[in-house]
């Protein structure tokens, strides 16, 4: 646990949007992305194994840039310019892979970086908000200061 957590950066997109209007969209075109939503569900199994096995974790970060190629394909909405640039300008940097997080379109992305390629990372996406954050067991909880 404490392996993936030193390996995960989360960067804020500076885009908001409206989840629930891309959520509609991609409703509409069930019958077209039913096979990307399927590869993601194989994509889940394939981290979960990557997760509990005793190997390096560079493969669940892998299953991440996989995962993103496949959300892309959900909507146009799920990425943009912006995002897309954000992404490669991290691999490039040294991120083994990532994705956005939540519907698409703006938020957060989440990058995979061995921890001796952070400062690389960091450096390359210095005008994006690096958002601190920890895995805990209760999952996610929402914290105001």
């Amino acid at each position: 646990m404490k392996e993936l957590e030193q390996s995960l950066l989360l960067f804020y997109t500076r885009i908001t949007r409206r989840a629930q209007e891309l959520e509609r969209s991609k409703m509409a075109n069930m019958s077209r992305i039913q096979q990307n939503l399927k590869q993601m569900l194989v994509h889940v199994d394939k981290a979960h194994d990557a997760l509990t096995a005793n190997g390096s974790l560079a493969r669940f970060g892998e299953l991440l840039g996989e995962t993103w190629k496949e959300k892309r394909q959900l909507d146009a909405g799920v990425s943009a310019p912006e995002i897309d640039q954000l992404y490669q300008t991290g691999m490039r940097a040294g991120a083994i892979g990532g994705k956005l997080l939540g519907a698409g379109g703006g938020g957060f992305m989440l990058l995979f970086v061995p921890p001796e390629r952070q400062a690389a990372v960091r450096a390359a996406l210095k005008g994006y908000h690096e958002v601190p954050f920890a895995i805990n067991a209760p999952g996610s909880t929402v914290v105001h200061s």
